[in-house]
């Protein structure tokens, strides 16, 4: 007698799984220009291309502000931009997160 209930939980799920798939692929066909580009750049942003791409840019602005190439002149010697650049861009990407949360 058991066996009757599983099969119908199961076709119960599997058309409740199916539903919200199609629900899913409905909102993404009809997302906005914008909302699309929010979620590409939040796709990045949490790829380990972006976390290598970020280390390869520190290490390269820190080597070069240290002055460790001398044909190379420092432009932020005490790294003021950088933490400004750093700043800027965990605003910008806290609210494509939200704005890919929000949906």
């Amino acid at each position: 007698m058991a066996a009757p209930q599983s099969a119908d939980m199961q076709s119960v799920l599997h058309n409740n799984i199916q539903a919200l798939v199609d629900h899913r692929r409905e909102q993404e066909q009809h997302r906005a220009f914008q909302d699309r580009i929010a979620g590409a750049i939040s796709r990045f942003a949490g790829s380990m291309a972006f976390v290598y791409l970020h280390l390869s840019i520190l290490i390269v602005w820190v080597v070069l502000n240290l002055g460790a190439i001398p044909a190379v002149p420092p432009w932020d010697p005490s790294f003021v931009i950088l933490a400004m650049v750093a700043s800027v861009e965990a605003i910008f990407l806290s609210t494509f997160v939200l704005i890919n949360q929000n949906r």
